[in-house]
C-alpha cells in the first residue's frame, strides 16, 4: 500500500488530474447540472459510492461544509488529498519530502488507506441498500 502512494505522490499525472478536478468543481453549479454524470447510476438507476462528490468539492469549494456532507459525507476526507495532489503539482519539490513523510509511517498510511477504502465500500453498499428497501432517492 506504501509503494502504490509512493507513486501516486510522485505521479505528474495524478496531480494535474487532480488540478483539473478542482477546476472543474470551481466552474460546476453546487446543485449540479440536472443531469447524471454518474456511469453507474446512468446504467442502473442506484448511486455509486462516489456519487455527488463532484458538487460536494464544488460546495467546499464555496466553503460550504454542510452542504458538503450532504451530497457526499466521503468528500471531507477525499477533498484534502485531491487539494494535496494539486498542490504538488504547483509546489514539485515538495513530492519527496511527502513520499518521505509516507515512507515514515508505513503502518499508519496502509491503516488510514484500508479505513478509506472501506468506509467508501461500505458507505455506498449502504446507499444502495437503502434506495433498494425504501424505494427512495437517498439520503446522501
Amino acid at each position: 500500500m506504501v509503494e502504490l502512494w509512493e507513486q501516486e505522490l510522485r505521479s505528474r499525472w495524478v496531480s494535474g488530474l487532480a488540478v483539473l478536478l478542482l477546476l472543474v468543481c470551481a466552474v460546476h453549479p453546487p446543485q449540479g447540472l440536472g443531469i447524471p454524470l454518474c456511469a453507474f447510476r446512468a446504467a442502473t438507476s442506484l448511486p455509486c459510492p462516489a456519487c455527488g462528490l463532484t458538487r460536494a468539492f464544488s460546495h467546499l469549494l464555496r466553503g460550504d461544509v454542510w452542504g458538503a456532507v450532504f451530497y457526499n459525507p466521503l468528500s471531507l476526507v477525499l477533498f484534502p488529498l485531491c487539494c494535496l495532489c494539486a498542490f504538488l503539482t504547483l509546489a514539485p519539490g515538495r513530492r519527496e519530502r511527502c513520499v518521505a513523510a509516507v515512507r515514515r509511517a508505513p503502518r499508519l498510511v496502509a491503516g488510514v488507506s484500508y479505513v478509506g477504502l472501506a468506509s467508501l465500500l461500505l458507505y455506498g453498499a449502504g446507499r444502495i441498500v437503502w434506495v433498494l428497501l425504501s424505494g427512495r432517492p437517498s439520503m446522501w
